[in-house]
């Protein structure tokens, strides 16, 4: 994993993720399920998604122009979609 963020931060100089991250559980409630009423905690496969996708270069701004994101059912992909919208 170690590798992994250093190549990352070869063409990124940082992230928003961390203020994202505490954006959401201060400010944002889930809705829904067994999770309804609770503040919406990021989990660590969506901070590390989230950390590249909100990268930025040292110039300030963003590495990409488009993010895709694959992951199965029922994983909070909309929810933390719609947490980004806002």
């Amino acid at each position: 994993m170690a590798r992994r963020r250093e190549a990352w931060r070869k063409y990124a100089t940082g992230s928003e993720v961390g203020h994202f991250s505490d954006f959401c559980r201060a400010h944002l409630v889930q809705s829904d399920d067994r999770w309804e009423g609770l503040p919406l905690a990021l989990e660590p496969w969506q901070r590390r998604m989230l950390g590249e996708a909100l990268a930025y270069d040292d110039q300030g701004l963003p590495v990409w122009r488009s993010v895709v994101i694959v992951a199965p059912r029922k994983n909070a992909k909309t929810t933390t979609l719609a947490a980004v919208s806002l």
